[in-house]
């Protein structure tokens, strides 16, 4: 028997039935699981690539590096150009004071590329989350469905964030149909076995304390994606087309995290 929507919705595992015959909707202990769990979320954000910043830094080094050969070679050629005449000049800039100006022109010309290359590695700069999947098929057939499994991910990202896109063909033509996997109705939480939903999500929670749970798409979740569509139509021919997209809103433009072709 399954729990009314409104006492398991937002939970981490919405998987809470009982096989009982009759049993108390509000007797959470009927269905033998452990009580869910309550999860924030992370708020979204690009993924920085850090390669920009250290170009900008090792270009910004062999630029001062030069500017010192350079200011080298003057002070070696100053101080031959003053050796040469101070004898018939008592009023030459000596030797120490010409290298102190030049050390101090290096200084101040070092000080303004480090500004200015500390900016440039600051800037945001986007690139695609690494993460790598699997792919298995359970029951293979009009009840069955496939798992979209992450196996590494460099870091986590914001499960809300996270979308699924779906194409595929059945009688009528070709169908898309996008999914958020943050979508707690049905969605969220959820498996094949319980929910309507083309597309449930089951979402592997790490918690820091008892009461300190954040929802991410990494290490250890899973997409499923039923073989047959929400009409019925069992998609053993073309199979379907997955492509999981990550759209950070307000901070970054979308980025496809990976496309599969699934085939029964």
């Amino acid at each position: 028997q399954r729990r009314p929507a409104l006492e398991d919705g937002n939970w981490s595992n919405n998987a809470m039935f009982s096989s009982l015959i009759a049993s108390d909707p509000s007797g959470i202990l009927d269905s033998g699981q452990d009580l869910p769990v309550m999860v924030d979320t992370m708020a979204p954000s690009a993924v920085p690539s850090f390669a920009p910043g250290l170009v900008a830094i090792s270009a910004a080094g062999l630029f001062v590096a030069g500017l010192i050969l350079a200011s080298q070679r003057r002070m070696d050629d100053d101080e031959e150009f003053v050796q040469s005449t101070l004898v018939d000049d008592e009023q030459a800039v000596s030797p120490v004071i010409a290298t102190i100006l030049m050390v101090a022109i290096t200084v101040v010309l070092s000080g303004v590329v480090y500004v200015w290359a500390s900016d440039l590695a600051d800037q945001p700069s986007k690139s695609v989350p690494r993460i790598a999947f699997k792919v298995e098929k359970t029951d293979p057939g009009s009840n069955g469905y496939w798992s979209i499994i992450v196996t590494s991910a460099k870091e986590p990202i914001a499960t809300q964030a996270t979308v699924v896109m779906v194409e595929w063909v059945n009688d009528t033509g070709s169908q898309i149909e996008s999914f958020k996997l943050s979508n707690s109705t049905g969605t969220y939480g959820f498996a094949p076995v319980n929910s309507e939903s083309f597309i449930t999500f089951s979402d592997s929670i790490k918690c820091e304390a008892a009461n300190e749970c954040t929802s991410t798409f990494g290490d250890g979740d899973a997409i499923h994606i039923k073989m047959s569509d929400p009409s019925g139509f069992l998609l053993k021919d073309n199979g379907v087309r997955v492509t999981l997209k990550y759209v950070p809103q307000g901070v970054g433009t979308a980025s496809v995290l990976k496309t599969f072709n699934l085939e029964i």
